[in-house]
């Protein structure tokens, strides 16, 4: 049933008598109807309401930086005529706008986009927070359309805002304060040594040089008695994949056009203000937002530990590996759907329909 002036077949529950009305009838004459002379219009009635209310659909368009994401969703949500949820663990943050590559204002003024630069760097923030909001964002979005586009190369946070995350206990700011002191008084090798001891199957998967990870670990530790690879082997609060359908899309670069858009967009961040942008925030350099590519290097310079070419070489190295990363984190992913960056919108949309189509 499409249009809501077709013709439908009303059956009785008898199955004695099929009465075929308009569907834009104010009244239907009396008959043989069986045992409930309302039942075939109720049947009408949500069967029109199924066919016209299909699944919502949330296009995840993640992958690899400097792949051309940002611009592929702009395009998409033109298409669908819809609106963009930044995932980015950094453009999250109001200070950081060249460091972050934050969208062009253009950009953000052909489509409405979410989730850029809405909390400060000074303010507590975690996956946790960052789940809340947008699954609550993602509710309301979709009240207003059928279709919405997740962009972002933070695989940590689209991996739990599609499958769900873990039921873990508020931060303790006394207990991470005190690891934070022994990270700074011992170095990461001293909180690594203890992960180890009292958490070893996670020890063994998690990114080892991030020192707020380990803490984080610890800190949960601490608080409830139990290992953090206990809470993270179950997601206790359900993600997107168990309301909507999740189309996962990539971007498939290759190796050399890959670095020559990095090295364009860090040679474009020079050159718009990112020595800058770091000399304003330099007295907040040890904050975790600000143990960021890009901006680090740049502190590097400020210190005179190295020179301005040497931390432009070194944002393009680290940007690069960056990538290589999150090409691995992709990988365990089944059913993303890998296309061109050259790819023509019309093409995609094309391609999202018929995987919707399929079931995948």
């Amino acid at each position: 049933m499409g249009a809501i002036n077709d013709r439908v077949h009303l059956y009785s529950i008898s199955n004695k008598e099929v009465k075929t009305v308009s569907a834009d009838d104010t009244t239907v004459k009396r008959g043989k109807v069986g045992k409930c002379p309302l039942l075939p219009i109720f049947i009408y009635v949500i069967s029109f309401m199924k066919e016209n209310n299909p699944k919502k659909n949330v296009i995840v368009i993640s992958g690899i930086t400097a792949s051309g994401k940002t611009n592929m969703a702009l395009q998409l949500a033109k298409i669908y005529e819809t609106e963009i949820i930044s995932v980015d663990s950094r453009q999250v943050y109001k200070e950081l706008i060249i460091g972050s590559d934050r969208p062009p204002i253009r950009y953000l003024c052909d489509v409405k986009h979410h989730m850029i630069g809405v909390i400060s760097i000074l303010e507590n923030f975690s996956v946790g927070i960052f789940f809340k909001r947008i699954i609550q964002l993602v509710n309301n979005l979709f009240k207003k359309y059928n279709t919405i586009i997740l962009v972002g190369g933070s695989g940590l946070y689209i991996d739990r805002l599609i499958y769900g995350i873990k039921d873990l206990p508020e931060k303790n700011g006394y207990i991470r304060d005190y690891f934070i002191k022994q990270y700074k008084k011992y170095g990461i090798y001293y909180l690594q040594n203890m992960l180890s001891n009292i958490d070893y199957k996670y020890f063994c998967y998690t990114d080892i040089n991030n020192y707020v990870r380990i803490i984080r670990a610890l800190e949960v530790y601490f608080i409830t008695g139990k290992p953090y690879s206990y809470f993270i082997s179950k997601n206790n609060i359900p993600g997107l994949i168990d309301k909507y359908n999740i189309i996962q899309i990539a971007i498939d670069i290759n190796k050399d056009m890959l670095y020559n858009n990095i090295s364009n967009r860090v040679n474009k961040m020079i050159n718009t203000g990112l020595i800058d942008e770091a000399k304003k925030l330099y007295k907040y350099k040890n904050l975790y937002a600000l143990n960021t590519i890009g901006y680090k290097e740049i502190f590097d310079f400020i210190d005179n530990k190295i020179s301005l070419e040497t931390a432009i070489n070194k944002i393009k190295h680290n940007t690069y590996i960056l990538a290589k990363k999150q090409n691995k984190w992709l990988k365990k992913y089944k059913n993303v759907i890998y296309v061109k960056s050259d790819i023509k919108i019309l093409n995609l949309k094309n391609t999202i329909f018929n995987f919707i189509k399929n079931g995948n």
